[in-house]
């Protein structure tokens, strides 16, 4: 009888390894435990726990699988939005190399220079349009300001306002400076990340590799274990 339910349990371990041993990493942050069956261009076909019925979840939704408990393999395009990236790296572990895609000290400067314009740099676009417009407000306080000095004759009110569009540039500007530059943190390590896989591909397909274009591989289509395909 203990062989019997030892030959069980182990049966039902071996069972729940071959078939939980993949992980589809979404791009929202959330993880799917399964058996990947299949990547093609569009799609993943993957089976959950004790599950026959194959599911499918569009690629444009993944940000990278696991096979085997071993292999990574990251799917998504090289212009991911700091968004979607922020849910799998953080600018705390960031390390500066030579090789970077975004360089620290220009995205700064220009964030300095006129809030905004390195978010336009790094790829958010959106942040940036409104961190072109922030300064609005604190030039509308500086007028105002200066108006009440030197036309109401208002000495405190007038500089109250100053006093508070200085303070608000200031922190919109950090702010500006900051953020742009933990942002280039986050999508330097993000294509480290691509580089680093693509180059570990097979010397034949080496070539098809563009570093120059936003790290895009071009005309690559590779199998790797359960009839993954990968094509960019």
């Amino acid at each position: 009888m203990k062989k019997i339910i030892f030959i069980l349990i182990l049966f039902l371990c071996i069972r729940i390894v071959s078939i939980a041993q993949d992980k589809i990493f979404k791009l929202n942050g959330s993880v799917i435990n399964c058996k990947i069956v299949e990547v093609n261009n569009a799609n993943i076909k993957y089976l959950l726990d004790n599950n026959t019925h194959t599911n499918l979840i569009s690629k444009a939704k993944v940000f990278k699988i696991s096979y085997n408990g071993k292999n990574e393999f990251i799917l998504s395009k090289p212009n991911l939005s700091y968004r979607h990236l922020k849910n799998f790296y953080s600018a705390s572990n960031y390390t500066d190399n030579a090789s970077n895609y975004y360089n620290l000290a220009l995205i700064g400067v220009t964030s300095l220079i006129l809030p905004g314009i390195g978010h336009f740099i790094v790829g958010e676009p959106f942040k940036g349009l409104l961190l072109l417009l922030s300064p609005v407000p604190f030039f509308y306080g500086l007028s105002t300001g200066i108006i009440s000095i030197i036309i109401f004759k208002e000495i405190a009110l007038g500089i109250s306002l100053l006093c508070a569009s200085l303070a608000y540039f200031i922190g919109i500007t950090t702010y500006a400076v900051l953020n742009a530059i933990k942002i280039a943190k986050v999508k330097n390590m993000y294509h480290s990340d691509l580089r680093r896989q693509y180059l570990s591909l097979d010397n034949g397909y080496k070539n098809n590799i563009n570093l120059a274009n936003n790290i895009i591989l071009k005309d690559l289509s590779m199998t790797i274990g359960p009839k993954i395909c990968f094509a960019f």
